[in-house]
């Protein structure tokens, strides 16, 4: 077992220092691996999230016994986002998208592209709906998702994220 973990180990160092160094301590350039094919999908399934928050938010409008699911709402409209923010960065470079798949956070992700006007719609998300996306999910201290957020909320997120969908279906058909 221990020569098990020592090759392990070995080989993560080795990819490590592969990977992001050139042995030296600086890190080293990587070649960007554009994949546009792969944003195209990610983009497809952001407008998808768009469309069923949207229509979520419709039949709460409608039905008062579903209110209590507008944090579902925000958290669709937060994944459109986030999803058309990486659909760019597979299109530039998929190490950028590699390198942030752990990364929810929608005005630090929009610094990796280049999309006019993206990082302040981001920011306004954060601003009238969450900067975090568990909020939107989980029981934070004595909060429940689903008695926290409210139906502007809701209309924000929706209104924010049908923004930023049609900014990037432009960019994506320029």
């Amino acid at each position: 077992m221990d020569g098990y973990m020592s090759r392990r180990r070995r080989r993560r160092r080795g990819n490590w220092t592969s990977w992001y160094s050139s042995g030296s301590g600086r890190a080293q350039e990587r070649t960007p691996n554009p994949q546009p094919q792969v944003g195209k999908l990610w983009f497809k399934q952001a407008k998808y999230d768009l469309i069923a928050a949207l229509k979520q938010k419709e039949r709460c409008a409608d039905d008062e016994a579903i209110a209590h699911t507008l944090n579902w709402i925000c958290y669709k409209c937060q994944q459109a986002i986030e999803k058309c923010i990486k659909s760019f960065m597979y299109r530039d470079d998929a190490n950028k998208a590699g390198d942030n798949q752990k990364n929810h956070d929608l005005v630090s992700l929009s610094y990796h592209v280049t999309v006019p006007g993206l990082t302040d719609l981001c920011r306004r998300f954060g601003d009238e709906v969450s900067r975090y996306p568990d909020s939107m999910v989980y029981p934070m201290s004595s909060a429940v998702p689903g008695e926290v957020f409210t139906s502007a909320q809701a209309e924000n997120a929706c209104s924010i994220a049908e923004s930023i969908v049609e900014m990037c279906d432009e960019q994506w058909n320029s």
